[in-house]
């Protein structure tokens, strides 16, 4: 299960950490970096814990001559360098909820239950091959730090040694696991779930920004439209208005004959329905025509000359 909610999950040790135990591993770290330096640089400070002196003396050793053990000396003092700086970071780190704290820390435990391993395999190994010195370089470490030698027997050394590293294994395991679960709660971009909804104004803002060149485009490109689609009306009103001036000159103007050309063009049918309009100048045509007079209307005779002006029988006008 993984916690997502800070005010909801479960921290009192998250809590125990970052306002008692981080702080006492701080000062334990510093007071311990201390005492390293007051013994290689032989600066005489009272009340410091003194950790090289008793190790060197049972390998033959000085501090002012470390021999073989220079580069033991030189990295156990570089790491508990880097423990101070780490412990430190973790510690400003953890007030802030910063991921990288959360991975200090557990890098820390490793780095703490490597060395304990180390010295736990170290005690091992010195008390099968000299049970004697091992008893003597704890004998001494006790008499240097101002404690009373207590009589414990080698194997009851060594099984303590053994248990202290198996409580530091488990205590880094636990840790791993609770922080595992917590590990969203440690992000950089983490968010309340109340407030996760909410949506920022400037996200609402950016992708409004692509949309507008589109939308002037999308106008720009339909006003030529609607002007061509103008043009294309305005046409056929000047259309109209020429062929209505057209008919009023030429009603105004005296009758033109049509060529022969027109007179060729389809003529379309009509029915009983429609009348033919008659121009004048087909009534003009129509007018000389009378009709031919065969016989004498007075009468009846037939007549010889059809263009006669009397009858040649009765005399009588024909015209």
């Amino acid at each position: 299960m993984k916690y997502t909610d800070r005010k909801k999950t479960p921290l009192k040790w998250h809590h125990f950490l970052l306002y008692f135990g981080l702080p006492l591993l701080v000062v334990s770290d510093a007071y311990g970096l201390l005492g390293l330096i007051n013994e290689l640089f032989g600066l005489r400070m009272a009340g410091l814990n003194v950790v090289l002196k008793p190790v060197l003396e049972a390998y033959g050793a000085t501090i002012s001559n470390l021999g073989g053990c220079f580069w033991y000396v030189v990295a156990y003092f570089a790491v508990r360098v880097m423990m101070m700086i780490l412990i430190c970071y973790v510690w400003i780190g953890m007030l802030n909820w910063k991921e990288e704290a959360r991975k200090g820390w557990l890098y820390y435990l490793l780095v703490r239950t490597i060395e304990t391993g180390f010295l736990a395999y170290g005690a091992f190994s010195m008390y099968r091959h000299a049970s004697a010195t091992f008893v003597k370089l704890y004998s001494s470490y006790l008499s240097y730090n101002g404690g009373s030698a207590v009589l414990f027997s080698g194997s009851v050394l060594l099984a303590m040694l053994m248990l202290c590293f198996v409580a530091v294994l488990l205590y880094a395991v636990l840790n791993l696991f609770y922080y595992r679960k917590r590990k969203t709660l440690f992000v950089e971009t983490y968010v309340q779930p109340e407030y996760a909804g909410m949506v920022n104004p400037s996200n609402e803002e950016a992708p409004a920004a692509p949309v507008t060149p589109t939308e002037t485009s999308v106008e720009d490109t339909a006003a030529p439209v609607e002007e061509t689609t103008t043009l294309v009306e305005e046409k056929p009103a000047e259309s109209d208005a020429a062929v209505e001036e057209k008919p009023a000159e030429a009603t105004s103007s005296e009758p033109v004959e049509t060529p022969d050309t027109e007179e060729k063009e389809p003529v379309e049918e009509t029915t009983a329905d429609t009348e033919i309009p008659t121009t004048p100048a087909e009534v003009k045509e129509e007018a000389p025509q009378e009709p031919v007079m065969k016989f004498c209307p007075n009468c009846g005779a037939e007549l010889g000359v059809h263009d006669a002006m009397f009858c040649t029988h009765c005399g009588a006008k024909l015209r």
